[in-house]
C-alpha cells in the first residue's frame, strides 16, 4: 500500500530588518483585510495559506502599506518583506501627508 504525500504547504514569510524610525513597535500584517499577525524589528512572521491569490497589507496605527496582490502556487513560499522608507527627520511628515504609504511590503529580492 502506498503512503499518502499530502499536498505541500504553502506560506507567506514576511521579513523585517531593524531601523531607527518604529524599532520599538510592531507593524500588523493583514491578509485579504484579515489581521494575520504582527512583527516587530528583526523578525519574520510566518504565515499558512491554502494556494490562491491574496491581498496584503502592512499597517501601524493609521499608516500603512499599499496593498499588494500575490499567487501562491501548491508548495510554495513566498517571501515579503516590510520596512519603513521614512527615516527619523521624515517620519512626521510621511505620518500627516503620506500615511497609506507610509510602509513599504514588496517582494524579497
Amino acid at each position: 500500500m502506498m503512503a499518502h504525500n499530502p499536498m505541500p504547504a504553502q506560506s507567506i514569510i514576511i521579513t523585517r530588518k531593524g531601523g531607527y524610525v518604529d524599532r520599538m513597535r510592531a507593524y500588523t500584517i493583514r491578509v485579504d483585510g484579515k489581521t494575520c499577525g504582527k512583527i516587530s524589528a528583526n523578525s519574520h512572521l510566518e504565515i499558512p495559506v491554502d494556494a490562491g491569490e491574496y491581498t496584503v497589507s502592512a499597517h501601524i496605527d493609521w499608516c500603512c502599506s499599499p496593498a499588494i496582490e500575490i499567487t501562491i502556487n501548491a508548495g510554495e513560499t513566498l517571501i515579503l518583506t516590510v520596512s519603513n522608507k521614512y527615516g527619523p527627520l521624515l517620519a512626521l511628515f510621511a505620518i500627516v501627508f503620506r500615511n497609506r504609504k507610509y510602509l513599504v511590503l514588496k517582494h524579497a529580492t
